[in-house]
């Protein structure tokens, strides 16, 4: 039986001949790949292109953001309890992290693993590296799974979706949620734009949940002009960059940049 649950009826799906099947008769494909497409509609959802998730690939499997994957997997594996575990990656993009954290949930005991993205391009990244995982194409603000199910969810740049995070999480459980901190990338935004901005920081609490602490993640690393566009391409200011500032940033040869998370760490009530 698998994790997810049709996204139609909400029942349980079973796998048949390379399909996932509900009793209802509601079915899903595979991809040749092992990934499977639950978004009850495409209409007006947009996730990363193609070009994003290759420049995302790219850029993470050069290890610049492994001392964050790092950090998340030894916090995935220090809140976890004893038993079977398990593990949701809420937009889990190309795999980078969902991998790291199930390698060290897998080291500590048995543990299911299950990602989803609004990408069907990065999920079908996600699926080449992650063959014993379930990984489908949906939305975090709808997911195909069952109602106290999960152990633990890690969410890492992605939208927090409190409510579902919520319904599908068993009490006692945690979320990792990775978001920016307030120097993070600040050289390149001070290349791109004439007044560049710090994040805001300061955490958050949501119905249902308790804030237990946070982790600092901070690095840094000299980019190549190469590195530098991959890193670009893969980060919402591509899209809100002007020309005069994608060309300065391209001109470099290259640049010492900022890495900087903080992981918010929540437990379930």
């Amino acid at each position: 039986m698998s994790l997810f649950i049709c996204p139609v009826c909400r029942k349980e799906l079973f796998e048949v001949d390379k399909s996932l099947k509900c009793v209802n008769g509601h079915s899903f494909d595979k991809s040749s790949a092992g990934d499977v497409f639950l978004l009850r509609t495409s209409k007006g959802i947009h996730g990363d292109s193609r070009e994003m998730v290759r420049a995302r690939h790219d850029f993470l499997e050069r290890g610049f953001y492994a001392p964050l994957r790092d950090s998340l997997s030894r916090l995935a594996v220090e809140c976890v309890g004893e038993g079977h575990v398990n593990y949701l990656d809420a937009g889990c993009g190309t795999g980078y992290y969902t991998e790291g954290v199930a390698r060290a949930l897998m080291e500590r005991g048995e543990t299911s693993v299950v990602g989803i993205d609004i990408s069907k391009d990065a999920v079908k990244t996600s699926a080449k590296r992650l063959k014993t995982s379930e990984l489908a194409t949906a939305s975090v603000y709808d997911l195909p799974i069952a109602d106290n199910t999960i152990d633990i969810i890690t969410n890492v740049f992605s939208p927090m979706a409190e409510t579902e995070f919520a319904r599908v999480m068993k009490s006692g459980s945690t979320l990792l949620y990775v978001v920016p901190a307030s120097r993070h990338l600040y050289s390149m935004k001070s290349v791109l734009y004439e007044n560049p901005y710090e994040n805001e920081e300061g955490a958050v609490e949501y119905d249902g949940f308790k804030l237990m602490g946070s982790q600092p993640v901070d690095s840094s690393a000299t980019l190549s002009g190469e590195e530098l566009s991959s890193l670009f391409a893969m980060t919402p200011y591509f899209w809100t960059t002007s020309k005069d500032g994608a060309e300065r940033l391209s001109a470099l040869d290259s640049l010492k940049v900022e890495f900087s998370f903080i992981i918010y760490i929540y437990k379930r009530i």
